[in-house]
C-alpha cells in the first residue's frame, strides 16, 4: 500500500527509462514520490533493455550509482 512504501525510511535510488514499454515510468515516478529518502533518475528516451546495455546509459547510471553511495 502506499502508506507501506511511506514508511520504508532507507534511503533508495530508483531508476527508469523514459520510454519504458514495460514498466510505465509514471508508475515508477509515484513509487518515489512515495518514497520519503528516495533518488530519481529518469533515464531519457531509454527503453527498459536499453538502460542496462547502451554504452551512453550504463555510464550515466553508474555515475549515478556511485554518487548515491557516496552521499551522506
Amino acid at each position: 500500500s502506499d502508506d507501506e512504501v511511506r514508511a520504508i525510511k532507507t534511503p533508495i535510488l530508483v531508476i527508469v527509462a523514459g520510454k519504458d514499454n514495460r514498466i510505465k515510468p509514471e508508475h515508477t515516478i509515484k513509487l518515489a514520490d512515495l518514497l520519503p529518502n528516495s533518488n530519481l533518475l529518469i533515464v531519457p528516451n531509454a527503453k527498459h533493455g536499453g538502460i542496462s546495455f547502451k554504452k551512453k546509459y550504463v555510464k550515466l547510471i553508474s555515475n549515478k550509482i556511485f554518487q548515491f553511495l557516496s552521499d551522506d
